[in-house]
């Protein structure tokens, strides 16, 4: 991290004068040391917070250094491009596609059924992702014209990553259903990093047989075992 002064210097911060309130109208100087203003930092002021105060008169001055802090805060630590204030990692999470290589699939084509497991384990997923503590999953609702036109993701040559990008995301995720027979399944799960496009993870479960109920337990189990182990 770039450093922003000597050890010993202080730092000086004025209120801009617009903000609401006037709680910038004549608020002069504040002066903090560095230990002192990364001590407030870590603690995003609330040490202030828990502090008596003796009068009314107290309060617009209290509360012009506890924005103060903040200001300095701000500045000093300003949060990554794509990164969510509660350090969550910012996904985009696609639905989940079916890649058929059994006889059943040559033969009779499409089965309705297998689709709506799939539109099922995408938003199941996506569920799972959200109340996790580690992933902010973002809204695909901007983009569904250009997921539509992107067809199949296992075959598009990145054009998740772009999409992923282009909704502000750190990494982009995509799944795959294998099925080799109504007994043989496997799931699969791809991380990438939304910037690079670089492989981040790959994880795989073997399930048998053919069923809500199977499909659902092998997401679960990806999610709980291997994605968020990691």
């Amino acid at each position: 991290m770039r450093r922003l002064a000597r050890p010993g210097t202080a730092i000086k911060i004025r209120l801009p004068a617009n903000l609401p309130y006037g709680l910038g109208a004549n608020s002069g100087f504040y002066h903090f040391s560095i230990a002192n203003a990364l001590f407030l930092c870590a603690n995003r002021g609330d040490v202030l917070g828990g502090q008596a105060l003796k009068s009314k008169e107290d309060r617009p001055a209290h509360l012009r250094l506890r924005v103060a802090i903040f200001v300095f805060c701000a500045l000093a630590f300003p949060s990554p491009a794509g990164a969510v204030g509660d350090g969550k990692i910012r996904v985009a999470a696609f639905d989940f596609e079916l890649f058929d290589t059994s006889l059943e699939g040559e033969v009779r084509g499409e089965n309705a059924m297998e689709q709506r497991r799939l539109a099922a384990i995408s938003y199941q997923f996506r569920e799972l992702l959200a109340a996790s503590a580690r992933y902010d999953v973002v809204d695909l609702a901007p983009v569904r014209r250009e997921i539509e036109a992107a067809g199949m993701f296992r075959g598009c040559n990145g054009c998740d990553v772009k999409i992923a990008r282009s909704l502000g995301a750190e990494v982009a995720m995509t799944g795959v259903v294998q099925k080799v027979s109504n007994l043989i399944l496997n799931i699969n799960i791809y991380v990438r990093d939304a910037r690079s496009g670089d492989l981040l993870q790959v994880m795989s479960a073997d399930i048998r047989g053919n069923t809500d109920e199977s499909w659902a337990r092998g997401v679960s189990w990806l999610v709980r075992n291997r994605l968020l182990k990691n």
